[in-house]
Order: structure tokens, then C-alpha cells, then sequence
């Protein structure tokens, strides 16, 4: 018998937890689906009255609130599945029971789809 050639783990080990960070399979998601979710959650979060500002930033981006408003900062040079998942922890915030939330966010969100 011969021994197996040595895997790369540390990447497949990666590639795992990307998968379950954003909710896609172990193949990655096309860029279509994480730009067509990205508009969704925009979305859901401009219905919850949340400013949306495009600006560059030392950080991935992520919910403030300034006064009486609620700002979501997304660093534009971050790539989708990041701005994505900033978005992600940005909803988590708000009640979504109180909207219609599309079944791919709620799965996303790791909620159960509604029958």
C-alpha cells in the first residue's frame, strides 16, 4: 500500500469554515449570488431605516450609531463575502419577525424558513 500524498488541510480546513461563515456550500458561491444577497440585505436594513455609507475604513465596515441614526459603514475595497457578512451581523441586530424576509436571508441568518 502506499501512503496518501499529504492534503493541504490548513486550506481545506479554511475553506470549511468560509462555507460556514457564509452559509454556502464547500463550493464557494458564484459572485452573482453574493452580489444578489448583498442587495437583499441592503435591502431589509434600509427598510429598518439604517444609512448605508460606501467609505474606506481601517476596519471591514460594521453598524454605528451616531445621535439618533443608525449608520452601516462598508469598506468598499473589502471583498463581497465580507461585506456580506458585515451585513449579516448588521440585520442580526433587528426584529426581522416583523417584515417579510426573503428565505435565502433567513437561511443565511441561520434561521428556520418559515412553511
Amino acid at each position: 500500500m502506499t501512503p496518501r500524498k499529504n492534503v493541504n488541510s490548513a486550506a481545506v480546513r479554511r475553506r470549511k469554515q468560509a462555507c460556514s461563515r457564509t452559509g454556502g456550500t464547500k463550493n464557494s458561491p458564484t459572485a452573482e449570488t453574493v452580489e444578489g444577497d448583498l442587495r437583499l440585505l441592503l435591502g431589509a436594513l434600509e427598510h429598518f431605516d439604517v444609512e448605508i455609507r460606501t467609505e474606506d475604513c481601517l476596519s471591514e465596515g460594521g453598524l454605528v450609531r451616531m445621535q439618533h441614526k443608525l449608520i452601516l459603514f462598508l469598506n468598499p475595497t473589502a471583498d463581497p463575502l465580507t461585506r456580506r457578512q458585515v451585513c449579516l451581523n448588521a440585520l442580526r441586530h433587528f426584529d426581522t419577525d416583523t417584515f417579510h424576509v426573503p428565505p435565502r436571508l433567513r437561511t443565511l441568518l441561520g434561521e428556520k424558513e418559515w412553511d
